[in-house]
């Protein structure tokens, strides 16, 4: 009797894109899983969170909550709502097509609550890096979860590296890697950042600094490298969720269009939801310390009553902040 050969389909080759998707999507899910552990058992991580964050009251008189900042709310809170659709009606297909906006989403939907918050405590931040240095430098003392942990040092050279608090010992390992601690994802995802920040000052260097002959320099040399890490901050999350929308938004889109799984897209989406609302509870809970609770509440029910005929999930994740911070700010 002739033995019929059964045909195996034989699996796509692992792309470079497909690689770099991979690893970002486990060091995403890696974050909002170091959250529930930093939360603790039987507690909800945005209760934690809240807790957290408003453990650090803000100081002097009540601001108001002017026209300007509740207009930055407003875009922040629908700019969440526009990366949500895809987690809210549950289809890969949607989630997968969306995979490359959703990190520019994210990101402002945190900017503009930023921007909001600055423009009420009466220090207006209205650019990226204002942004980001004051949220190394006054925020993130005040901030719970990943948003909370930072890292010094040569992304290169992991024993030098610093993570403030200690989450960790950190460890170089492939991020593609699945079944690793929570943390250590997290102290990846910033190395990872720091690393795209250095490269990003070489290239800014090497356009400004010749040789002493007038030359161009080929590579960067020591020196060179020594003053970049010498200015460079300490890396956080925000700068993180910047990275990964500057790089889609300006370097490459290929791994956002590659073959990975189902499963992968899902914990790239679901990771970056997390690190957006989590974003913005921090940013909201400050508000609500600025400005008092009751003028947060009312600019939380007007826009949520403004969107609700798109259905009533459509001011979930806001409502569900509002209540974790009504039961802390008081």
């Amino acid at each position: 009797m002739p033995v019929l050969p059964i045909p195996f389909e034989t699996p796509a080759p692992l792309t470079g894109g497909t690689a770099k998707f991979i690893a970002i999507a486990n060091v995403l899910s890696g974050m909002s899983r170091y959250a529930v552990e930093a939360a603790g058992p039987g507690i909800a991580v945005v209760d934690a969170e809240a807790i957290r964050i408003a453990s650090r009251p803000a100081k002097g008189p009540r601001r108001t909550l002017s026209r300007e900042a509740s207009r930055l709310l407003r875009i922040a809170w629908h700019t969440e709502l526009a990366a949500r659709v895809g987690d809210e009606f549950d289809d890969a297909t949607l989630r997968r097509a969306a995979a490359q906006t959703l990190p520019v989403q994210a990101y402002y939907a945190v900017f503009s609550a930023a921007r909001a918050v600055s423009a009420v405590a009466g220090s207006p931040t209205d650019t990226h890096r204002k942004v980001h240095d004051d949220f190394e430098s006054q925020r993130v003392r005040r901030a719970a979860g990943p948003w909370a942990v930072t890292l010094a040092g040569d992304p290169e050279k992991v024993a030098q590296c610093r993570l403030a608090p200690a989450i960790c010992t950190m460890t170089a390992y492939n991020p593609m890697e699945l079944h690793r601690d929570p943390a250590e994802y997290l102290a990846a995802a910033l190395r990872m950042t720091r690393r795209w920040k250095i490269e990003s000052a070489r290239l800014d260097w090497l356009s400004k600094n010749k040789r002493p002959n007038g030359q161009p320099y080929k590579s960067l040399p020591a020196k060179g490298r020594a003053e970049i890490l010498a200015r460079l901050r300490r890396t956080t999350v925000m700068d993180f969720l910047y990275e990964l929308r500057r790089r889609t938004n300006y370097e490459s889109v290929d791994e956002y269009g590659s073959d990975a799984d189902d499963a992968t897209v899902e914990r790239f989406h679901r990771g970056l939801l997390y690190l957006a609302d989590s974003g913005l509870l921090l940013y909201e809970t400050q508000m609500a310390q600025y400005a008092g609770v009751q003028a947060y509440t009312d600019a939380v029910t007007e826009w949520t009553s403004s969107v609700k005929r798109m259905g009533p999930w459509s001011g979930d994740a806001v409502l569900r902040r509002l209540t974790a911070i009504r039961q802390v700010v008081k």
